[in-house]
């Protein structure tokens, strides 16, 4: 599998309980051919797309009513740097604070902030106050798209 990278765009498929990962590039122009209503022979195939991808990305892009496709929140929606603003808000003044601050200050902020939290021994705390903040990005998306989910999820061991 690849790697995601900024470009991609993931949707959840309501009737199947898949994520499907595109990039960007596959999806504008599958968004372009609805939109002009063009064929499949206009619908270039300038990367490693195949026919399945195309069809499934055109799918997505023409899914404006039935909602079965619901798009993933995206790395922007997760503001990681404010987020870890506001561990170091949250850490007693002092020792910890002062140099957790000034790492996350400039270029190689979340690096710094990182081998700061660590050296700090705070690295755990850090892990687990993004962990939360993650579960509530989740839980507000379930919630504001109304996806119904398991009470016990599984884990894939099985």
């Amino acid at each position: 599998q690849r790697q995601m990278c900024i470009r991609d765009r993931s949707h959840f498929d309501r009737k199947t309980g898949l994520v499907h990962t595109f990039d960007d590039d596959l999806m504008a122009k599958a968004d372009d051919a609805e939109e002009s209503d063009c064929s499949d022979n206009n619908f270039d195939t300038n990367g490693d797309w195949g026919e399945e991808e195309k069809a499934l990305a055109r799918e997505i892009t023409s899914d404006l009513k039935s909602k079965q496709f619901v798009p993933l929140p995206t790395m922007f929606e997760f503001h990681e740097y404010r987020l870890m603003e506001e561990f170091v808000d949250e850490i007693e003044e002092g020792d910890k604070q002062d140099p957790l601050r000034y790492a996350i200050r400039g270029r190689g902020a979340f690096r710094r902030f990182k081998d700061t939290a660590h050296r700090l021994g705070v690295i755990d705390d850090w892990y687990a106050y993004r962990e939360k903040a993650v579960v509530r990005l989740i839980t507000r998306w379930v919630h504001d798209h109304d996806i119904l989910i398991d009470d016990e999820p599984t884990t894939g061991a099985d």
